[in-house]
């Protein structure tokens, strides 16, 4: 390829050659001096040579550890403070405490323009006397209620289609009351003392059974365009034609305030969402450390006795294969070391032995695969399960001296290719 593919050479109307023949452009070694120029004082790399590929360009070049050190920070990250998803019943338990005060999140679904009402119904219960002694109509409210928008309500008759569309038959038996703070646009609004019930006006004489509740004042106000919505609205709509809103400098300077506010609240509420993830990161890696240390707690105290000669030796002999593992765990990794060399090794023989003995009873099948390797019959290695082929391997990794013969080694990374394979194939469909 070459370096002078990009170059292009322009010359004016009045470019004088100086003399020079222009079939010396088309010299090849002319090309290739220029090139060689090129490469030597402008550092220019053919963008086809290998060589300009270096670093992490193409691989991640982190070990395994890291890498899923990695994966789970980006995890925490994405639960955002939540359980792991597995974990199904604190998930429940926080779905469940959300739910009681959500956070409400704004979509662009939402309808800014529409005032909703909901219209709660009433039936007929019989009469009582007022405190004036006059007999009036008794209502009771039902588990029942519609929405309707604000715009509705200039004709009744399609509240009174949806009512009988959900069940209710409209007669002088039904009754429904109307809230929503739109209803200030009608109505009015006032103010209201504490608990004191909203006051009630008829929509018209022709429907005396469709009451609308007064909003309260405040509830109302809350409800209607802030300033600031205002503001950024006329910007918005004036943008695409180059009109800029005839503001005072107050209402202008609140604009930009509030944006700056805005803004700042957002970097408020990404930095808290980060510190929640390194506290829950945190509070992981503390609870695997507690949990690290309760585990081997018991195999150190035991290690302890027998160098402090509290413990008899014998009572190695009663130990499980799991406390068995966790001591060889905790004098070969943790550098915990027993006094007595002979308590060690008499550790290991048991655990040996102990081990041999349960891979024998409890994983019959995955041993005799490795038998037969061993002895060189045929095995159908496509149809091993990956239960037994996790069990091969924990056998042949388990140290108590079964192997598979170095001359039958490629039957060894046949085994081995294969159970990455499975794994990483339940890996994959477990993230669907």
């Amino acid at each position: 390829m070459s370096l002078l593919k990009n170059v292009s050479v322009r010359y004016d109307d009045d470019f004088d050659s100086n003399g020079y023949d222009e079939d010396l452009f088309e010299d090849p070694e002319l090309f290739s001096l220029l090139e060689q120029i090129l490469s030597e004082v402008f550092q220019v790399e053919d963008e086809e040579s290998t060589e300009a590929l270096c670093g992490n360009a193409i691989y991640f070049l982190e070990d395994e550890q890291s890498i899923r050190r990695i994966e789970k920070s980006e995890q925490n990250k994405l639960d955002e403070g939540s359980s792991n998803v597995e974990d199904l019943d604190n998930l429940l338990i926080e779905a469940t405490d959300y739910f009681k005060n959500p956070n409400y999140s704004h979509t662009t679904e939402d309808d800014q323009g529409t005032d909703y009402l909901t219209c709660f119904i009433q039936l007929y219960s019989g009469v009582t006397f007022n405190g004036n002694g006059e007999m009036i109509s008794k209502w009771k409210s039902i588990d029942h209620k519609v929405q309707i928008e604000l715009r509705e309500l200039l004709l009744p008759e399609l509240l009174i289609n949806k009512i009988e569309q959900s069940g209710i038959k409209w007669t002088e038996l039904v009754r429904v009351m109307i809230y929503g703070p739109g209803l200030e646009k009608l109505v009015g609004s006032r103010f209201y003392e504490v608990d004191e019930s909203k006051e009630l006006v008829l929509l018209s004489d022709e429907f005396p059974n469709i009451l609308l509740a007064i909003p309260n004042f405040e509830n109302a106000l809350d409800s209607e365009e802030s300033i600031f919505d205002f503001t950024e609205r006329e910007i918005n709509e004036g943008i695409p034609f180059g009109i800029i809103p005839d503001f005072g400098r107050v209402t202008l300077g609140h604009w930009e305030w509030t944006h700056i506010r805005l803004q700042e609240i957002q970097e408020e509420e990404m930095e808290e969402r980060a510190l929640k993830t390194i506290e829950k990161e945190e509070r992981f890696r503390v609870q695997e450390m507690n949990d690290f240390i309760n585990k081997y707690k018991d195999a150190k105290d035991f290690i302890k006795g027998l160098n402090n000669k509290v413990i008899d030796p014998v009572e190695v002999y009663s130990l499980s294969l799991e406390k068995l593992n966790n001591i060889l765990f905790v004098t070969e990794k943790l550098n915990f070391r027993l006094s007595e060399s002979s308590h060690y090794y008499q550790i290991k023989a048991l655990y040996t032995k102990s081990k041999v003995s349960h891979i024998s009873t409890q994983a019959t099948q995955a041993l005799s695969i490795i038998e037969k390797i061993n002895k060189g019959d045929h095995v159908d290695f496509h149809l091993i399960s990956m239960a037994t082929m996790e069990d091969i391997f924990a056998i042949l990794w388990s140290g108590t001296g079964i192997k598979i013969h170095s001359s039958k080694k490629e039957h060894y990374f046949t085994l081995k290719d294969s159970l990455l394979r499975m794994r990483a194939n339940k890996a994959r469909d477990s993230k669907k």
